[in-house]
Protein backbone atom coordinates (compact mmCIF):
# COMPACT_ATOMS: atom_id res chain seq x y z
CA UNK A 1 0.00 0.00 0.00
CA UNK A 2 1.58 3.49 -0.93
CA UNK A 3 0.24 6.37 1.21
CA UNK A 4 0.88 9.89 -0.26
CA UNK A 5 0.02 13.22 1.99
CA UNK A 6 -1.95 15.90 -0.55
CA UNK A 7 -2.26 18.59 2.23
CA UNK A 8 -2.63 19.01 5.75
CA UNK A 9 -6.81 18.66 5.32
CA UNK A 10 -7.44 16.20 2.19
CA UNK A 11 -7.34 12.25 2.44
CA UNK A 12 -4.54 10.34 1.45
CA UNK A 13 -4.33 8.73 -1.80
CA UNK A 14 -4.00 5.13 -1.01
CA UNK A 15 -3.01 2.64 -4.09
CA UNK A 16 -6.20 0.26 -3.80
CA UNK A 17 -6.25 -3.57 -4.59
CA UNK A 18 -9.39 -5.05 -5.99
CA UNK A 19 -9.81 -8.86 -4.83
CA UNK A 20 -11.65 -12.20 -6.32
CA UNK A 21 -12.49 -14.19 -2.98
CA UNK A 22 -13.71 -17.61 -3.94
CA UNK A 23 -15.63 -19.08 -1.35
CA UNK A 24 -16.05 -22.55 -2.61
CA UNK A 25 -17.60 -25.08 -2.69
CA UNK A 26 -14.90 -27.68 -2.36
CA UNK A 27 -14.30 -30.29 -4.93
CA UNK A 28 -16.04 -28.11 -7.34
CA UNK A 29 -13.32 -26.41 -9.88
CA UNK A 30 -12.08 -23.61 -7.36
CA UNK A 31 -8.33 -24.61 -8.18
CA UNK A 32 -9.44 -24.94 -12.10
CA UNK A 33 -11.23 -21.14 -11.89
CA UNK A 34 -8.07 -19.85 -9.68
CA UNK A 35 -5.41 -21.61 -12.30
CA UNK A 36 -7.74 -19.71 -15.43
CA UNK A 37 -7.54 -16.24 -13.80
CA UNK A 38 -3.49 -16.54 -12.87
CA UNK A 39 -3.50 -16.70 -17.23
CA UNK A 40 -4.96 -13.28 -17.27
CA UNK A 41 -2.78 -10.17 -17.54
CA UNK A 42 -3.40 -7.75 -14.07
CA UNK A 43 -4.05 -10.59 -12.03
CA UNK A 44 -2.21 -12.28 -9.30
CA UNK A 45 -3.50 -15.55 -7.46
CA UNK A 46 -2.82 -16.58 -3.87
CA UNK A 47 0.53 -18.24 -3.46
CA UNK A 48 -1.11 -20.85 -1.46
CA UNK A 49 -4.17 -20.41 -3.30
CA UNK A 50 -6.24 -21.57 -0.44
CA UNK A 51 -4.83 -19.19 2.65
CA UNK A 52 -7.56 -20.02 4.74
CA UNK A 53 -6.74 -16.31 6.41
CA UNK A 54 -10.66 -14.88 6.54
CA UNK A 55 -11.43 -18.31 8.27
CA UNK A 56 -11.04 -19.02 11.89
CA UNK A 57 -8.79 -21.94 11.00
CA UNK A 58 -5.69 -20.64 13.26
CA UNK A 59 -7.77 -19.90 16.39
CA UNK A 60 -8.71 -24.20 16.31
CA UNK A 61 -7.09 -26.83 17.36
CA UNK A 62 -6.52 -29.59 14.80
CA UNK A 63 -5.99 -33.66 15.20
CA UNK A 64 -6.72 -36.92 12.92
CA UNK A 65 -5.24 -37.03 9.61
CA UNK A 66 -3.81 -34.54 7.40
CA UNK A 67 -4.09 -32.20 11.04
CA UNK A 68 -0.64 -30.69 9.86
CA UNK A 69 -1.99 -28.43 7.38
CA UNK A 70 -2.62 -25.88 10.13
CA UNK A 71 1.21 -25.44 10.05
CA UNK A 72 0.95 -23.56 7.15
CA UNK A 73 -2.55 -21.30 7.52
CA UNK A 74 -2.31 -17.47 6.68
CA UNK A 75 -3.50 -16.08 9.81
CA UNK A 76 -1.07 -12.79 9.79
CA UNK A 77 -1.37 -9.67 7.56
CA UNK A 78 2.32 -9.29 6.73
CA UNK A 79 1.47 -13.35 5.91
CA UNK A 80 -1.26 -13.00 3.44
CA UNK A 81 0.48 -9.83 1.64
CA UNK A 82 3.44 -11.81 0.61
CA UNK A 83 0.81 -14.72 -0.89
CA UNK A 84 0.58 -11.79 -3.58
CA UNK A 85 4.35 -10.87 -3.78
CA UNK A 86 4.66 -12.69 -7.22
CA UNK A 87 3.05 -9.30 -8.44
CA UNK A 88 2.47 -7.23 -5.85
CA UNK A 89 0.90 -4.15 -8.39
CA UNK A 90 -1.41 -6.90 -10.03
CA UNK A 91 -4.81 -4.66 -10.14
CA UNK A 92 -6.59 -8.05 -9.11
CA UNK A 93 -5.67 -10.35 -6.34
CA UNK A 94 -7.10 -14.04 -6.22
CA UNK A 95 -8.37 -15.85 -3.24
CA UNK A 96 -9.62 -19.26 -3.31
CA UNK A 97 -9.72 -21.15 -0.23
CA UNK A 98 -12.34 -23.89 -0.41
CA UNK A 99 -13.84 -23.04 3.32
CA UNK A 100 -14.87 -19.72 3.14
CA UNK A 101 -18.44 -20.22 2.32
CA UNK A 102 -19.37 -23.15 5.32
CA UNK A 103 -16.55 -21.24 7.78
CA UNK A 104 -18.65 -19.88 10.69
CA UNK A 105 -17.88 -16.12 10.94
CA UNK A 106 -16.09 -15.87 7.96
CA UNK A 107 -19.08 -13.83 5.73
CA UNK A 108 -18.10 -11.03 8.73
CA UNK A 109 -14.77 -10.91 8.09
CA UNK A 110 -14.53 -10.49 4.73
CA UNK A 111 -17.06 -7.98 4.72
CA UNK A 112 -14.78 -5.96 7.16
CA UNK A 113 -11.96 -6.19 4.97
CA UNK A 114 -13.83 -5.15 2.17
CA UNK A 115 -14.03 -2.19 3.74
CA UNK A 116 -10.38 -1.06 4.78
CA UNK A 117 -8.99 2.41 2.58
CA UNK A 118 -6.01 0.19 1.29
CA UNK A 119 -8.64 -2.35 -0.37
CA UNK A 120 -11.03 -1.82 -3.63
CA UNK A 121 -13.72 -3.58 -5.15
CA UNK A 122 -14.24 -7.34 -3.19
CA UNK A 123 -16.08 -9.64 -5.88
CA UNK A 124 -17.09 -13.10 -4.60
CA UNK A 125 -17.52 -16.31 -6.35
CA UNK A 126 -18.83 -19.18 -5.94
CA UNK A 127 -19.03 -22.76 -7.57
CA UNK A 128 -21.73 -24.92 -6.75
CA UNK A 129 -21.95 -28.75 -7.58
CA UNK A 130 -24.49 -31.32 -7.03
CA UNK A 131 -23.80 -32.26 -3.22
CA UNK A 132 -23.98 -36.35 -3.92
CA UNK A 133 -21.02 -36.03 -6.66
CA UNK A 134 -19.66 -33.82 -4.35
CA UNK A 135 -19.02 -35.56 -1.41
CA UNK A 136 -17.99 -38.40 -3.11
CA UNK A 137 -15.10 -36.77 -5.11
CA UNK A 138 -14.02 -35.59 -1.20
CA UNK A 139 -14.69 -39.33 0.19
CA UNK A 140 -12.56 -40.45 -2.90
CA UNK A 141 -9.82 -37.54 -1.85
CA UNK A 142 -9.80 -39.00 1.42
CA UNK A 143 -9.02 -42.95 0.35
CA UNK A 144 -6.77 -41.39 -2.00
CA UNK A 145 -4.38 -39.97 0.40
CA UNK A 146 -4.93 -43.05 2.66
CA UNK A 147 -6.49 -41.13 5.24
CA UNK A 148 -9.55 -43.76 5.82
CA UNK A 149 -10.26 -46.81 5.12
CA UNK A 150 -13.59 -46.61 6.37
CA UNK A 151 -16.95 -46.91 3.56
CA UNK A 152 -18.63 -43.87 3.05
CA UNK A 153 -21.58 -44.51 4.88
CA UNK A 154 -19.08 -45.03 7.82
CA UNK A 155 -17.50 -41.57 7.27
CA UNK A 156 -20.70 -40.40 6.82
CA UNK A 157 -22.09 -41.66 10.31
CA UNK A 158 -18.51 -40.22 11.83
CA UNK A 159 -18.63 -37.12 11.10
CA UNK A 160 -20.18 -35.14 13.73
CA UNK A 161 -17.48 -36.50 16.17
CA UNK A 162 -14.81 -35.95 13.68
CA UNK A 163 -15.85 -32.31 13.87
CA UNK A 164 -15.69 -32.52 17.43
CA UNK A 165 -12.35 -33.56 17.43
CA UNK A 166 -10.99 -31.38 15.26
CA UNK A 167 -10.53 -33.44 12.38
CA UNK A 168 -9.38 -32.06 8.59
CA UNK A 169 -12.40 -30.43 6.84
CA UNK A 170 -12.34 -33.01 4.39
CA UNK A 171 -14.02 -35.15 6.95
CA UNK A 172 -17.07 -32.59 6.53
CA UNK A 173 -18.93 -34.00 4.13
CA UNK A 174 -22.25 -33.32 4.96
CA UNK A 175 -21.29 -29.82 6.76
CA UNK A 176 -19.78 -28.51 3.52
CA UNK A 177 -22.36 -29.36 1.72
CA UNK A 178 -25.04 -26.75 3.13
CA UNK A 179 -25.29 -24.42 0.43
CA UNK A 180 -28.42 -22.49 1.23
CA UNK A 181 -27.78 -21.95 4.44
CA UNK A 182 -24.38 -20.70 4.17
CA UNK A 183 -25.11 -18.60 1.67
CA UNK A 184 -27.25 -16.64 3.16
CA UNK A 185 -25.01 -14.58 5.00
CA UNK A 186 -23.29 -13.58 1.77
CA UNK A 187 -26.31 -12.71 -0.15
CA UNK A 188 -26.93 -10.59 2.98
CA UNK A 189 -23.44 -8.67 3.32
CA UNK A 190 -22.82 -8.48 -0.35
CA UNK A 191 -25.83 -8.43 -2.75
CA UNK A 192 -24.52 -7.92 -6.35
CA UNK A 193 -20.92 -8.25 -5.51
CA UNK A 194 -21.60 -12.17 -4.85
CA UNK A 195 -21.56 -15.05 -8.23
CA UNK A 196 -22.64 -17.88 -8.32
CA UNK A 197 -21.58 -20.53 -10.93
CA UNK A 198 -22.09 -23.81 -12.09
CA UNK A 199 -19.70 -26.66 -11.54
CA UNK A 200 -21.38 -28.68 -14.17
CA UNK A 201 -21.26 -26.33 -17.25
CA UNK A 202 -17.68 -24.89 -16.12
CA UNK A 203 -16.42 -27.29 -19.44
CA UNK A 204 -18.58 -25.47 -21.73
CA UNK A 205 -16.98 -22.05 -21.11
CA UNK A 206 -20.28 -19.79 -21.03
CA UNK A 207 -19.05 -18.99 -17.64
CA UNK A 208 -15.92 -17.28 -18.77
CA UNK A 209 -17.92 -13.82 -20.24
CA UNK A 210 -20.11 -13.77 -17.05
CA UNK A 211 -16.63 -13.47 -14.66
CA UNK A 212 -14.71 -11.57 -16.69
CA UNK A 213 -17.63 -8.85 -17.03
CA UNK A 214 -18.16 -9.25 -13.09
CA UNK A 215 -13.98 -8.61 -12.18
CA UNK A 216 -14.44 -6.04 -14.66
CA UNK A 217 -11.25 -7.53 -16.97
CA UNK A 218 -11.49 -7.07 -20.29
CA UNK A 219 -11.68 -10.34 -22.52
CA UNK A 220 -8.43 -11.04 -23.62
CA UNK A 221 -8.15 -12.03 -27.63
CA UNK A 222 -6.93 -15.45 -26.61
CA UNK A 223 -9.37 -16.88 -23.62
CA UNK A 224 -7.29 -19.41 -21.65
CA UNK A 225 -8.18 -22.88 -21.50
CA UNK A 226 -10.13 -23.88 -18.48
CA UNK A 227 -7.92 -26.75 -17.51
CA UNK A 228 -9.06 -29.58 -14.70
CA UNK A 229 -6.78 -29.13 -11.83
CA UNK A 230 -6.78 -31.38 -8.84
CA UNK A 231 -8.86 -34.21 -10.32
CA UNK A 232 -10.13 -36.78 -8.36
CA UNK A 233 -8.67 -40.99 -8.50
CA UNK A 234 -8.65 -42.91 -5.68
CA UNK A 235 -5.14 -44.55 -5.24
CA UNK A 236 -4.94 -48.56 -5.05
CA UNK A 237 -1.86 -48.28 -3.28
CA UNK A 238 -2.62 -44.94 -1.06
CA UNK A 239 0.33 -46.45 1.71
CA UNK A 240 2.69 -46.56 -1.05
CA UNK A 241 1.43 -42.41 -2.00
CA UNK A 242 2.47 -41.82 1.38
CA UNK A 243 5.96 -43.74 1.63
CA UNK A 244 6.85 -41.12 -1.35
CA UNK A 245 6.00 -38.47 0.94
CA UNK A 246 8.76 -39.15 3.45
CA UNK A 247 11.46 -36.46 3.00
CA UNK A 248 13.88 -39.46 3.39
CA UNK A 249 12.79 -41.21 0.60
CA UNK A 250 12.39 -38.33 -1.62
CA UNK A 251 16.05 -36.97 -0.44
CA UNK A 252 17.40 -40.87 -1.61
CA UNK A 253 15.10 -40.67 -4.97
CA UNK A 254 16.62 -37.34 -6.50
CA UNK A 255 19.48 -38.74 -5.45
CA UNK A 256 19.36 -42.16 -7.76
CA UNK A 257 17.04 -41.32 -9.93
CA UNK A 258 17.37 -38.88 -12.64
CA UNK A 259 14.54 -35.89 -12.96
CA UNK A 260 13.29 -37.64 -16.99
CA UNK A 261 12.41 -41.18 -15.58
CA UNK A 262 11.00 -40.00 -12.02
CA UNK A 263 7.19 -39.34 -13.65
CA UNK A 264 6.94 -42.62 -15.47
CA UNK A 265 8.64 -44.47 -12.17
CA UNK A 266 5.85 -42.67 -9.88
CA UNK A 267 3.33 -43.32 -12.41
CA UNK A 268 4.27 -47.22 -12.60
CA UNK A 269 4.44 -47.92 -8.54
CA UNK A 270 1.26 -45.72 -7.46
CA UNK A 271 -1.60 -46.78 -10.00
CA UNK A 272 -4.80 -45.20 -10.05
CA UNK A 273 -8.07 -46.17 -10.24
CA UNK A 274 -10.40 -43.76 -11.77
CA UNK A 275 -13.55 -46.20 -11.53
CA UNK A 276 -16.48 -43.58 -9.72
CA UNK A 277 -17.74 -44.80 -6.45
CA UNK A 278 -21.05 -45.50 -6.70
CA UNK A 279 -22.88 -44.92 -3.24
CA UNK A 280 -25.74 -46.92 -1.79
CA UNK A 281 -29.07 -46.76 -1.79
CA UNK A 282 -28.67 -46.34 1.99
CA UNK A 283 -25.44 -43.70 1.50
CA UNK A 284 -27.72 -42.01 -0.83
CA UNK A 285 -30.88 -41.64 1.52
CA UNK A 286 -28.44 -40.88 4.64
CA UNK A 287 -27.45 -38.11 2.58
CA UNK A 288 -30.51 -36.81 1.32
CA UNK A 289 -31.87 -37.00 4.98
CA UNK A 290 -29.01 -34.92 6.65
CA UNK A 291 -29.42 -32.24 3.92
CA UNK A 292 -33.33 -32.31 3.13
CA UNK A 293 -33.69 -28.82 4.21
CA UNK A 294 -30.73 -27.46 2.59
CA UNK A 295 -31.93 -29.63 -0.59
CA UNK A 296 -35.17 -28.27 -0.96
CA UNK A 297 -34.16 -24.99 -0.32
CA UNK A 298 -32.19 -24.95 -3.53
CA UNK A 299 -34.35 -26.43 -5.27
CA UNK A 300 -36.78 -23.88 -4.83
CA UNK A 301 -33.79 -20.89 -5.33
CA UNK A 302 -33.78 -19.94 -8.85
CA UNK A 303 -29.97 -18.31 -7.64
CA UNK A 304 -28.61 -21.55 -6.99
CA UNK A 305 -28.27 -23.96 -10.53
CA UNK A 306 -29.73 -27.52 -9.46
CA UNK A 307 -30.33 -28.20 -12.86
CA UNK A 308 -27.90 -30.92 -13.15
CA UNK A 309 -28.14 -32.72 -9.50
CA UNK A 310 -29.06 -35.94 -10.92
CA UNK A 311 -28.24 -37.88 -8.18
CA UNK A 312 -31.18 -35.82 -6.38
CA UNK A 313 -33.90 -35.40 -8.59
Amino acid sequence: MTDAACGNDKELIVDRRDYLIILGVPKSGTTSIASFMSQLPDVVVARSKETAFFTDFSDRTWSGPGAGFADALVSSEAAFAEEFAADPSARLRVEASTDNLWCPGTAERILEFSNRRDVGAVHLVVIFRDPVARIVSEYEHTLRLGWQKATLLESLRAEPERRRQGWHPLFYHVERSRYATQLKPYRDLFGDRLLVLDFHTLSTGDWTDTLLEFVNLPKPADIPVLERKNERYVSSRPWLNRGLKNSAIQSLGRALVPPRFRSAIRSAITPKSTERYRPSPEELAFVKDALANDIAACLKDPGIPTDNWSDLI
